[in-house]
Parts: C-alpha cells; sequence; structure tokens
C-alpha cells in the first residue's frame, strides 16, 4: 500500500514539472533570462519561482541535473529558503541552476557578471 502511494506521489511529481515545462515564462527579468539562453544556447529554460522550495529542491534538482534545461527563480516568500540554502545574500533577487550548478545574483546589478559565469559552464 505504502509503495503504491509514493509510486502515485511520484507520478503527480513527474506531471507537475512537465505543466511546468510547457508554462510560459512571464516575469520580466526572467523572460529576458530565457530568451538570452534560447537565443545563446539553444536550451530551454523553466520558471520555478513558485514551485520550488526547500522541501522539494533536492527532487527537482536530481530530476533536471543531466537535462539540458535551465531552472530559473525569482526570488519570493515560497523559494526564499532555497536562495538562503544556497548562501544567496539578502540583495540577491535571482538564481539559476543548470546540470549542478547554481548561481545566485542581483539582476539589476550583477546581470552581466552571471551571465559570464553561466557561460563558463556551458564550455
Amino acid at each position: 500500500m505504502e509503495q503504491a502511494k509514493q509510486h502515485s506521489d511520484s507520478v503527480k511529481f513527474d506531471e507537475m514539472l512537465l505543466a511546468l515545462e510547457a508554462k510560459p515564462i512571464t516575469e520580466p527579468s526572467l523572460v529576458r533570462i530565457s530568451t538570452y539562453f534560447l537565443d545563446r544556447y539553444n536550451t530551454m529554460s523553466i520558471n520555478m519561482s513558485n514551485d520550488i522550495d526547500s522541501g522539494t529542491l533536492t527532487r527537482i534538482h536530481s530530476k533536471y541535473s543531466k537535462k539540458n534545461m535551465f531552472l530559473l527563480l525569482a526570488r519570493n516568500e515560497i523559494n526564499d529558503g532555497v536562495f538562503n540554502r544556497k548562501g544567496a545574500s539578502c540583495n540577491e533577487d535571482t538564481m539559476i541552476i543548470y546540470q549542478g550548478h547554481f548561481q545566485c545574483f542581483n539582476y539589476e546589478k550583477e546581470y552581466d557578471e552571471a551571465m559570464k559565469e553561466i557561460h563558463r559552464w556551458k564550455q
């Protein structure tokens, strides 16, 4: 019975992730980042801002750790614990996760430097 429940939970989780992959990104800062990644690397992005928290971080990370896809987060009350867990300062408002790497930065002040760091990941 417990095994069936775990399987059911896993299926629901996978369905939620598939729905997120199909959902358009509307947060202006994340649209810019997503467009850059698509144009520069032909790589899709997912807005995980409202769907990732400290409790789901490990599970989501394991699902995407080998995929050629960027996970984008604009800091909010839901994901603040993820930013804290990754050591982000209080002024860092954006996070990008890609194949085991993560980059937290202040979108307005550190965008260019963050993109340079991510370029190193993709080489």
